[in-house]
């Protein structure tokens, strides 16, 4: 998921050193991918956006666990995983009425 971060030269008193450090520690300590960054002014204030992903399996963590309903685990207990079936059942061709 992608999410946005937003550093101000206004918020930082205008001090651009204030601004670089606050980017880098953010960086140091999140670790994001970063899909894209664009910088602006208005006058003499620099604002910094980032475009983001957290850390790598982060966002991803809730989609590796699959819940599945007790029902399920109680007849599928002693199924196999990867039945040797290859084709489906194919039924009998049949006339339609029309």
């Amino acid at each position: 998921m992608l999410r946005v971060k937003i550093f101000s030269g206004v918020i930082q008193g205008g001090n651009s050193a204030h601004l670089e450090r606050e980017i880098n520690n953010w960086l140091e300590a999140e670790q994001p991918t970063i899909r894209q960054m664009t910088q602006s002014s208005v006058g003499d204030q620099i604002a910094v956006t980032f475009l983001y992903e957290k850390r790598r399996g982060e966002d991803q963590a809730h989609l590796a666990k699959a819940d599945v309903p007790e029902a399920f685990e109680r007849d599928m207990e002693d199924s196999e995983l990867d039945p040797l079936e290859d084709e489906p059942t194919i039924l009998p061709e049949a006339e339609l009425p029309y």
